[in-house]
């Protein structure tokens, strides 16, 4: 019979390395090798700007210009992950690998002691670090919210699986709830189907063994615990008369974003995850009655993810599931044929998008090095274009429309440290709602306008060349960025 057992770093634990404090400094340097290797949005071995990273990092250049996420720089994450590149770019240029590095060594700590439950601390090592191999497959490009999720995530696991062990530990419910309001900040639905669906999982739990009186004082630490985050960011928008702008780009626009991505009733990516997290439940209760609270954790999450993760299935989207494939792969430590076919499923969900997606989750060093080459030309004749542009005017410049996907383009502003004085310098988030109408370069008048010819924008391309001199074309060769300036009266 399988034992539920506290994890071995106690007084009664018997000293080994598996359960050394030094462990630290193993768990360090592998995150600090890996971060390295595949967190190439924030490892100096590399130049290409992920997407979604440049634009973390442009709010948070811009934070620390004195801007307000939303109102003067907008998209549709939560206020957390602005913040966090904030202070990373605070930093300097490692500020950020460091931040990576510290989260993914927490990562791998708690995976640790989660393990700890169910094997040995010696296979529970070996589980943390096999897990950074699914860390690998779905890490994609670094500094995504789901990356600074992963030690929340973690976190509400082990919590919860305390909590199960010993129903009396209900301030465990606290952190979950902190937990969840972390995630919240950053990413509305994969709050709810993660730790969300942990803790529901918890609650019905409860209620089936009639503990009807902890079950309450859980949900209220769990409310406690998500309003000691909440409220200050509450408070500070509200301060700054931004209540209104922080709602909207926190929830309102991403439910927006969300019904856009509505869930396709059949997902390869969604179905191999669901059949991945319900099967390992299955082979690893069994007829066990002792472990069947198993159940209460791996199917809300399942069942949540299947219809909340949506039919666009970047690889990214799948990092979250690193806590539990971790605990998933400690039950069925023993059933290695099992854990073959369960690693070749998990890893199918990297290939769950065609195209793009299984070109970036297959991609090779050398092929990141070729494309380092091709995005290091462009930051090139980006900075002679804004070689052109004065110091104190380098906050007054319109970016709009310079997201191409194929050169990078958007990485420019956070490489050369520019921060756009339009709110809405990404053109994908003008498709939803009224935005368009509100968020126009007649609005802002600014001094300077940057263009990427290869995208269309014939509305504000007309009001430009009316208005605005063309005073540098980038190489052709390289690239289609142009400088505007304002047309002098």
């Amino acid at each position: 019979m399988m034992e539920f057992r506290y994890p071995p770093l106690t007084s009664a634990a018997k000293p080994s390395f598996f359960n050394s404090p030094f462990l630290w400094l193993i768990w360090i340097a592998l995150a600090t090798i890996f971060c390295l290797m595949f967190a190439w949005t924030v490892s100096p071995w590399y130049v290409h700007e992920g997407m979604d990273s440049a634009i973390f990092k442009i709010i948070g250049l811009g934070i620390l210009e004195g801007k307000l996420p939303y109102r003067d720089l907008f998209d549709h994450k939560g206020p957390l992950i602005f913040y966090l590149n904030a202070l990373g770019l605070a930093g300097g240029k490692t500020g950020l690998l460091l931040l990576h590095i510290l989260f993914l060594s927490v990562t791998l700590y708690l995976v640790y002691l989660s393990s700890c439950f169910f094997t040995s601390c010696r296979n529970a090592f070996w589980i943390s670090l096999i897990s950074l191999l699914f860390w690998a497959i779905f890490i994609q490009e670094g500094n995504q919210v789901e990356f600074f999720m992963l030690p929340a995530i973690a976190l509400s696991l082990y919590l919860a699986l305390r909590i199960y062990k010993d129903p009396d530990k209900i301030f465990g419910s606290y952190f979950i709830g902190f937990c969840f309001a972390w995630i919240l900040l950053m990413r509305m639905s994969d709050a709810v189907m993660q730790v969300g669906g942990l803790f529901t999982g918890l609650c019905l739990y409860g209620l089936l063994k009639k503990r009807f009186k902890k079950t309450l004082f859980s949900i209220l630490w769990f409310l406690a615990g998500a309003a000691t985050l909440v409220l200050p960011f509450v408070i500070y928008f509200a301060t700054q008369n931004a209540l209104p702008e922080f709602w909207y780009g926190n929830f309102t626009f991403n439910y927006l974003y969300s019904q856009n991505a509505h869930h396709a009733l059949y997902n390869y990516g969604n179905t191999n995850m669901l059949i991945f997290l319900l099967l390992s439940c299955i082979l690893a209760v069994g007829k066990k009655k002792e472990l069947s609270y198993l159940y209460f954790i791996f199917v809300p999450v399942a069942a949540l993810s299947y219809f909340l993760v949506g039919k666009y299935n970047f690889p990214h989207y799948y990092l979250i599931y690193m806590p539990l494939f971790a605990l998933c792969t400690s039950l069925l430590c023993n059933k290695y044929y099992i854990s073959l076919v369960l690693w070749i499923l998990i890893a199918g969900c990297g290939f769950a998008h065609p195209g793009r997606n299984v070109r970036q989750s297959t991609d090779l060093w050398v092929q990141r090095l070729q494309r380092n080459k091709k995005t290091a030309r462009i930051y090139e004749e980006a900075g002679k274009l804004f070689a052109c542009v004065p110091d104190n005017e380098k906050d007054d410049i319109w970016c709009y429309n310079v997201v191409s996907f194929g050169n990078g383009n958007l990485g420019i502003f956070p490489y050369h440290g520019i921060v756009p004085c339009n709110r809405l310098f990404c053109c994908w988030h003008l498709v939803y709602d009224d935005l368009q109408e509100t968020e126009s370069i007649e609005n802002h008048y600014p001094k300077w306008v940057v263009l990427d010819d290869k995208e269309s924008f014939p509305k504000g391309r007309e009001y430009i060349e009316a208005n605005y001199d063309l005073v540098f074309q980038a190489d052709p060769s390289v690239c289609l960025l142009k400088l505007y300036r304002l047309r002098q009266n």
